[in-house]
C-alpha cells in the first residue's frame, strides 16, 4: 500500500504546504514508488530509505507512524512504533485490527483509500495532544499484551495444548 500512501501524502503536502516529509523504510519496489513520487510532485519531501536493520532511529524522529498494508499478519513494524508510543495509523485489515483499536491507541482507515488515509493523517497532525494520548495508549497495548515475554508464554501455552491434543 505505499502507493496509496504516496497519494495520501501529496493530498497532505497540497492541503499543508511543505512543512511534512515522509520516510519510507522497508523493501519495496522503489523504482515503481519513486516514479510515483515524482508524478505526484512530492519526491523532494519523501525519502526512500531501504531495508533498515534498526528502524528505532527512524521512529523516534518521526511524529507519526502509518502502515497502509493491504494485507498484513501482526505487522512487526507496528509493534515496534506502538511500543514507542508512538501515533499509528493502520489499515483496517487482519492483523492490524487485532492491535488497534480505533480512536483510543490509534487510526483505523480504509485500505486502498488515499482521501481517507490524507484525511487521519491531517487529524493527527492537527490534533498534538490527542495524536500523544494515543501514542501512549498504543505503549500500554504493548506492555499489557504484547511483551516478549507475555507472547513466549502464550507460545508455550499453545504447544502445552497442542501436545496434549496431540
Amino acid at each position: 500500500g505505499l502507493d496509496v500512501l504516496l497519494k495520501a501524502f501529496g493530498i497532505v503536502l497540497h492541503q499543508r504546504g511543505r512543512k511534512v516529509d515522509l520516510q519510507i523504510c522497508g523493501k519495496g519496489d522503489t523504482d515503481f514508488l519513486t516514479r510515483l513520487a515524482c508524478e505526484l510532485g512530492v519526491r523532494d519531501c519523501v525519502s526512500f530509505n531501504g531495508f533498515i536493520d534498526d528502524v528505532r532511529p527512524y521512529l523516534l524522529s518521526s511524529y507519526l507512524f502509518v502502515i497502509p498494508s493491504r494485507e498484513e499478519g501482526m505487522s512487526n513494524a507496528l509493534l515496534e512504533a506502538m511500543s514507542l508510543g508512538m501515533p499509528c495509523v493502520a489499515t483496517d485489515i487482519s492483523g492490524n485490527q487485532d492491535l488497534i483499536q480505533h480512536g483510543i491507541n490509534g487510526l483505523l482507515v480504509p485500505k486502498d483509500n488515499p482521501e481517507t488515509l490524507a484525511d487521519v493523517i491531517i487529524y493527527m497532525l492537527d490534533n498534538p495532544d490527542k495524536a500523544l494520548v494515543m501514542g501512549k495508549m498504543a505503549r500500554k497495548t504493548i506492555e499489557k499484551s504484547y511483551t516478549i515475554s507475555m507472547v513466549s508464554d502464550k507460545y508455550i501455552e499453545l504447544y502445552k495444548e497442542l501436545k496434549c491434543a496431540a
